[in-house]
């Protein structure tokens, strides 16, 4: 902690006045001259200098659990009791306990936790911190403790004695004939070592947690082993294994993505270092337009990996890496629409769903989600829509849209993009998207399964995908296969297979690479949609990668879709 706070430049205090960057809405203080600790939530003032404080990164369990059940919260009814007569210490579950001592040990009398200082039973007062508070909360703290192995609050923020696997110290000895070593017992180590990039960590897989996370200054991850430090600039842990630093460039991760689906997304290598640091390099001098948008894929991809109780708290629990990201881009990344920038919009189309298994009847197959029955709510091209659909999996961005290059007639009208979020707010739940969109299209017909033939150039993986389109300008047999976004039985009751007709459009092409790569293995990227119910707009269906060599492209002309 001494040393973060006295000689990293990105962790230091925020030089904005007190005045203007005012203490969360609400706080614990903590009198530490009674025994157990006088527990007060207050309502905080403007003050002349900022209130040091700690905040609390935890799971609240699953909601039908007894640790959810008996979580202390700050609701409607007891607000009033708990700012005057404060909280009782011992009512507390041991995680809050352990918070405290933390908050304590660390020179802090304040502490922050979301179950206590937000008014759970009131809208307004949670929207007000989604939308307004929260990165600020966080940004601002002096540390964040985070429960980083707990699924709810029932355990406690430190190994207990004896969790770790004992490590004896040896000490050399000699003789005339022989070296000997001696065991001493005294020392013991947690090993293996912790990393926060852990997925298996019950706190890290939770979606709200992501923002906590990245807009903390310091963070302290308290895991079944050890303790591991994560700042702006450094990750230790007490095992000594872990001692990364920030590259401080502005350097994207999508270079180090993955050239194929069966990755994990862009800046896939990139997994062991510190999502933290990347998030951070986005705000360095050496940033260009193109690395932040790099960088933001990367995040994107990380967050579509987490988990929600609720899935339409997807956009709040993002709002605040969008809110430091949108100051960061300025006019560079253009509008935020439904989790993607205007800016380089085509590019940002191309994310990638990956569903999750399901048991099927034998002979039936799987194929996008029936459209009428969809209700309001993101649209098809935003992954935001994907993210919130039961049989999603994530969506990724990969590596290769480095090397994309956006088909010069590929264009969005962004004068027209129409997106309506719930209550005006842009970065709240969207409720309904629209955007238009010009480019080179071929109709074809979507077929599930895989094709009889498919052209040269295409690699095993794609031959594996679950459903092909077909074009009347190529042989019947000839299929071109890609990997749908969702499921769909597409048979019809008497078992026969429903034709699909689509329109394929062409965002862009893959740039020679040169090496082992030849032209022929090139790809054009294309977006698969299909006819919205019975009006003339259109959803997306899947992004296609198919051999530039096809020459599927070669004629067609240029037509406008409206894309919902």
């Amino acid at each position: 902690m001494t040393h973060c706070t006295t000689h990293h430049r990105l962790c230091a205090d925020d030089p904005t006045p007190a005045a203007a960057a005012p203490a969360p809405k609400r706080l614990i203080h903590i009198d530490p001259s009674t025994a157990p600790p006088h527990l007060s939530l207050i309502e905080t003032r403007p003050t002349p200098s900022p209130l040091p404080y700690t905040t609390l990164s935890h799971c609240w369990g699953p909601p039908t659990s007894p640790a959810a059940a008996a979580l202390k919260k700050t609701v409607r009814a007891n607000l009033a009791a708990h700012l005057a007569h404060g909280i009782d210490f011992a009512s507390l579950p041991r995680l809050f306990r352990d918070a405290v001592a933390a908050t304590l040990m660390a020179g802090c009398c304040y502490l922050w936790i979301d179950s206590l200082c937000i008014v759970q039973d009131d809208p307004a007062d949670w929207r007000d911190h989604a939308y307004h508070r929260m990165a600020d909360i966080y940004a601002r703290s002096h540390f964040n403790i985070a429960a980083t192995a707990l699924a709810d609050s029932e355990g406690g923020l430190f190994a207990g004695e004896g969790e770790g696997r004992r490590l004896h110290a040896c000490e050399p000895g000699a003789g005339d004939n022989h070296l000997a070593l001696h065991r001493h017992s005294a020392a013991a180590l947690a090993v293996p070592s912790s990393h926060p990039e852990d997925p298996a960590s019950p706190l890290l897989q939770r979606g709200w947690v992501f923002q906590e996370r990245l807009l903390s200054r310091r963070t302290l991850h308290c895991t079944a082993s050890e303790l591991v430090w994560e700042c702006r600039e450094r990750t230790w842990c007490e095992c000594g294994d872990l001692g990364e630093s920030g590259s401080g460039n502005g350097a994207g991760g999508a270079g180090d993505g993955d050239d194929d689906d069966d990755g994990d997304g862009i800046g896939a290598v990139a997994q062991r270092r510190s999502t933290k640091i990347q998030f951070q390099n986005m705000f360095e001098p050496g940033a260009t337009p193109r690395s932040l948008l790099y960088d933001w894929m990367s995040i994107v991809t990380r967050y579509n990996h987490l988990q929600f109780t609720n899935p339409s708290d997807l956009p709040f629990a993002f709002a605040g890496v969008v809110q430091k990201v949108r100051d960061r881009m300025q006019d560079s990344g253009g509008r935020y629409v439904a989790g993607l920038w205007t800016a380089d919009l085509p590019r940002n189309l191309l994310w990638v769903g990956k569903k999750k298994r399901l048991d099927h009847e034998k002979g039936s197959r799987l194929y996008p989600v029936d459209w009428e029955s969809v209700g309001r709510g993101p649209p098809s091209w935003s992954w935001m829509w994907y993210a919130g659909w039961p049989g999603a999996r994530s969506a990724h961005y990969y590596g290769y849209l480095e090397r994309v290059e956006v088909d010069e007639k590929a264009v969005v009208d962004l004068d027209r993009i129409v997106c309506e979020t719930e209550d005006g707010n842009p970065f709240g739940s969207v409720v309904q998207g629209v955007l238009r969109m010009s480019g080179r299209v071929v109709q074809g017909r979507l077929r599930a399964g895989e094709p009889k033939v498919v052209p040269k150039g295409f690699t095993y993986s794609h031959v594996r995908e679950d459903a092909y389109v077909t074009f009347d300008k190529f042989d019947g047999d000839l299929g071109f296969p890609f990997g749908t976004d969702c499921y769909l039985y597409v048979r019809d009751s008497a078992g026969e297979e429903i034709e699909q007709h689509v329109t394929c459009l062409l965002v862009g092409h893959e740039r020679e690479r040169g090496g082992a790569y030849s032209k022929k293995e090139l790809r054009f990227f294309v977006l698969v949609l299909a006819r919205a119910g019975k009006g003339q707009s259109y959803r997306r269906m899947g992004i296609a990668r198919w051999p530039k060599s096809s020459h599927v492209f070669s004629g067609e002309a240029v037509a406008e879709v409206e894309i919902v």
